[in-house]
This record gives structure tokens, C-alpha cells and sequence, in this order.
């Protein structure tokens, strides 16, 4: 699969329910997080192809330590990290309620 065609590109990737199953709210939850690993390995793709990836999230600000080490400790590749769902302008967005994953080609 070649992601040369969104080089340059801004992709805001949500976290949760995108990046890794999303069960609960508690803190347990956000380190311990399953990861979706066919989905980190496509975003780390769009990563390495030139993408400028932001991962957004609906966790609380006071959960951005925690978020960071989960996207450390799973291999995560991105350029920011945008916590409480703050609108933000990009190219693509990639959540698992809109654009699917998966469709990317």
C-alpha cells in the first residue's frame, strides 16, 4: 500500500476507538489501553511517507501524560498531540466515526 500521495498532507488521527479500543474513562484505561496495531502500523506509514499527523483525542488535558506514554510504549509516530477534542483544521480526518481506516489506499 503506498501513502506517497499524502505527503505534505495534515491527518488528524483520533486515539480512541481509532488507535487502541476504548472500554473506559479511568485512568487504567488510558495507560492501559489495547492497541490496534494494523492501525498504528498504517498511521506510522503515513508518518514515514511525509504526513504531518496530529492525533487528537476527547481525553481530558489532565490525561496528557498518561496519553504520551501510551503513544510511546505502542510505537505511535506523530507531530502533536491535540487533547479535548479541540476543532482543528487538516487535510484528512481519520476517526472511527467518520473516514474509515481501512479505506485508505
Amino acid at each position: 500500500m503506498s501513502f506517497k500521495k499524502y505527503n505534505d498532507k495534515l491527518i488528524a488521527m483520533d486515539l480512541d476507538g481509532t488507535l487502541c479500543f476504548k472500554e473506559s474513562w479511568s485512568i487504567n484505561e488510558v495507560i492501559n489501553a489495547k492497541p490496534i496495531s494494523k492501525h498504528i502500523e498504517i498511521n506510522n506509514n503515513l508518518y514515514k511517507a511525509g504526513a504531518h499527523i496530529i492525533i487528537y483525542t476527547a481525553r481530558p488535558e489532565m490525561w496528557r501524560a498518561e496519553t504520551v506514554y501510551w503513544l510511546h510504549k505502542n510505537g505511535v509516530r506523530y507531530h502533536a498531540l491535540e487533547m479535548n477534542y479541540r476543532k482543528l483544521g487538516a487535510d484528512f480526518y481519520i476517526d472511527d466515526k467518520s473516514l474509515i481506516i481501512n479505506n485508505l489506499k
